[in-house]
């Protein structure tokens, strides 16, 4: 684990990070810090969404459908080799433990052999102009050089962005929703600078089959890229006038719940402490006093017990948590009064919290500082999702 993790200028922004500057700037910051992804536990879900997207791609591409099969297995062994060389997603173990695996293998070689079937074939009077024109993975750049994409697909003049879920039927204005929009319209102003002409379609494809049509309108798909380049740019101004990482954040119920940066983010916790006793909407965060250890007879279940525990939920103060070394590593030994935090846990309504597979412990002593540099990061610094 990195010592310290720093926080630099970015010489450009994509669809993904424009995301994380409009909700939290310190968000942004950890997305583009080097080191900071060993402090995120993922979700297999979204490993498998992305062997379902390469599937769609081979697929629209003409790989025969005998071989789809191949393709996904070959997808899931890498993502399972790199979940176990990471220090948090090791826990997740054979792929046919993640959650929804055989669900989602069945719906992504159902999908993708449908696609392959209906794909134009040689001869096919639209096949060769609609093949020159599509694309799978391909990087735009716009703006200067500020604004960089890669759609999942790009299919004549629709632009397709695969989803491993999406939002019901019933909630068409939910704020996944408007998220996968915004993100479908940046692309289409990216493209449209880069190759000269316009998308006339957006859609996101669901594993499920579900799909959404996502209205690509130049003016309004400029204005969104346009603001993400201006968020970029005050960003940048704002970061080299602060040395500490919190002054960029923005931290609420909204915009902490679900954060992926909790176990690292320092302005999560100070602001967590003083936070108003209400409904938090997402799973409980702790931090506390180590007091003790306990060590099963098992050698794989231990009970670490904290006193002075402050959370995102109503919660006993002092009390044990039920831990396994297989699924939240080696706690270390305990030193009386160091302060643990504990992210993603269960509050039950005794306020008592329970460990789940989701759930992080680390000793706040073995956090990465995180340090703003006033200097300008390399081209390449921002994910280009």
């Amino acid at each position: 684990m990195p010592e310290h993790l720093s926080i630099g200028p970015l010489s450009r922004t994509s669809p993904s990070l424009a995301e994380d500057m409009r909700n939290c700037g310190l968000r942004a910051g950890l997305a583009s810090a080097a080191g900071a992804d060993r402090w995120v536990l993922h979700d297999p879900r979204s490993w498998l969404g992305i062997a379902f997207h390469r599937l769609m791609q081979l697929a629209a591409a003409g790989t025969p459908e005998g071989a789809l099969e191949d393709a996904w297995n070959t997808e899931i062994t890498a993502a399972a080799q790199r979940a176990t060389a990471h220090p948090l997603d090791r826990r997740f173990g054979r792929p046919e433990q993640w959650p929804a695996y055989y669900l989602m293998r069945q719906r992504a070689l159902a999908t993708s052999k449908d696609l392959a079937a209906r794909r134009p074939r040689k001869g096919d009077s639209a096949s060769g102009t609609a093949r020159k024109a599509s694309q799978s993975e391909h990087t735009y750049v716009a703006r200067g050089g500020k604004l960089i994409g890669r759609p999942d697909r790009l299919e004549g003049d629709v632009v397709i962005e695969y989803k491993s879920s999406l939002p019901g039927a019933d909630d068409p204005e939910s704020e996944a929703t408007e998220r996968y929009a915004r993100q479908v319209r940046i692309y289409a102003a990216i493209i449209a600078e880069a190759r000269g002409s316009w998308p006339t379609r957006g859609l996101i494809a669901g594993a499920s089959g579900r799909r959404l049509e996502i209205e690509i309108n130049p003016n309004a798909c400029d204005a969104e890229a346009d603001r993400a380049v201006a968020e970029l740019d005050a960003w940048n101004d704002t970061l080299r006038k602060t040395s500490a990482p919190s002054d960029i954040a923005s931290p609420s119920d909204d915009v902490c719940a679900w954060c992926r940066f909790q176990t690292i983010c320092p302005a999560f916790w100070a602001w967590m402490r003083t936070r108003p006793s209400s409904p938090f909407p997402g799973p409980a965060a702790a931090e506390g006093a180590a007091a003790d250890i306990e060590r099963g007879h098992d050698g794989d279940r231990f009970t670490l017990f904290l006193t002075d525990l402050r959370s995102t939920h109503t919660i006993l103060s002092d009390q044990g948590i039920v831990m396994r070394l297989s699924l939240h590593g080696e706690p270390g030994p305990v030193q009386r009064g160091e302060r643990r935090r504990l992210v993603s846990v269960r509050s039950r309504g005794d306020g008592r919290i329970q460990a789940s597979i989701w759930t992080i412990m680390a000793a706040e002593s073995a956090l990465p500082a995180i340090l703003v540099q006033k200097q300008s990061a390399a081209p390449g610094s921002a994910d280009t999702r």
